[in-house]
């Protein structure tokens, strides 16, 4: 099997419903000519990737008519923080700005008492 590198020019924003696939044109290097037109190919793509991106849970981001939020605890009170947001993938949210990784987010905003209620915390966690 050979590897090549290539970037995606073009694709056709049509996904055949029956096996899921895309057309998809790919430019890359062919200097010793071993690919032709009209061939097939297994193809992995890498999408756009941040190592040390800060990301929590989907469920643990909200949003509303203000924009993207996570509820924090601060001094063992509910706190809600505005967050702007990045890339999404797999279940976990990137957040670009408005908190830390030292900030313990609430795993979820479903159910989450109002600002300012007085809770105790239980701290997990999450290596990912």
């Amino acid at each position: 099997m050979s590897r090549f590198s290539g970037k995606v020019t073009r694709f056709s924003l049509r996904l055949d419903p029956e096996t899921r696939n895309m057309r998809t044109e790919i430019d890359l290097s062919n200097f010793d000519e071993r690919l032709y037109p009209g061939m097939y190919a297994e193809v992995s793509l890498e999408m756009d990737q941040r190592q040390d991106a800060l990301t929590v849970p989907a469920a643990a981001v909200g949003s509303d008519g203000d924009g993207n939020f996570v509820y924090t605890i601060t001094d063992n009170r509910i706190t809600r923080l505005a967050v702007k947001t990045g890339l999404a993938d797999n279940g976990r949210i990137e957040v670009t700005e408005g908190l830390s990784e030292a900030t313990p987010v609430v795993a979820t905003v479903k159910g989450v008492p109002p600002p300012r209620t007085a809770v105790q915390p239980s701290i997990v966690s999450e290596k990912t």
